[in-house]
């Protein structure tokens, strides 16, 4: 089901992708109820579906199997995020860097939610940890983009896209 998951946010959204992730991570379930894995999968289709509680019903199944499985937490963060719940997405992101500090998207998830709640200076440090932590790390990079854009630093943010771009010229999210 994530091989399925990870194809969709990589390339596209297909209805055949997140049907067939659906459908391999509910027989995962099937097979072992226990395994976190499996609805964590689960949560991330269910979440490029844009059911957002769903995908939080099946977060939730997966931290009570396994409290410290990081992608759960993280994974939480970012769909409460989503939700405009800020506050408690920094709270999950926050469990997640505790278990594992050296999971990037979690601080790149922590920048990009201080954004919006305009603390441009915590956003700042968080995306900064990321690109220290993977200086390659794309997301990162183009979240950089947004928040010099906010601050009105258009000099700083057309580097950032320019890091965007030299990282892979060919992803959407570059362009």
């Amino acid at each position: 089901g994530d091989a399925y998951g990870q194809r969709v946010g990589k390339f596209g959204y297909p209805d055949t992708w997140l049907d067939s992730s659906i459908a391999a991570s509910q027989t995962a379930i099937k097979i072992n109820p226990s395994l976190a894995e499996a609805y964590k999968s689960l949560s991330l289709a269910y979440g490029f579906r844009g059911w957002l509680r769903k995908s939080l019903e099946s977060l939730e199944k997966a931290y009570q199997l396994n409290p410290k499985y990081v992608p759960t937490l993280g994974n939480t963060g970012f769909i409460l995020a989503q939700q405009g719940k800020l506050d408690e997405s920094i709270t999950w992101m926050k469990k997640s860097i505790e278990v594992d500090p050296t999971m990037i998207f979690q601080y790149f998830g922590m920048g990009r939610v201080y954004v919006p709640l305009g603390e441009y200076e915590k956003a700042e440090q968080w995306l900064k940890k990321a690109i220290v932590l993977q200086p390659d790390f794309m997301y990162a990079h183009s979240e950089f983009c947004e928040l010099e854009l906010n601050r009105g630093n258009y000099a700083e943010a057309d580097a950032q896209a320019d890091r965007v771009l030299a990282i892979d010229p060919n992803d959407v999210i570059g362009l």
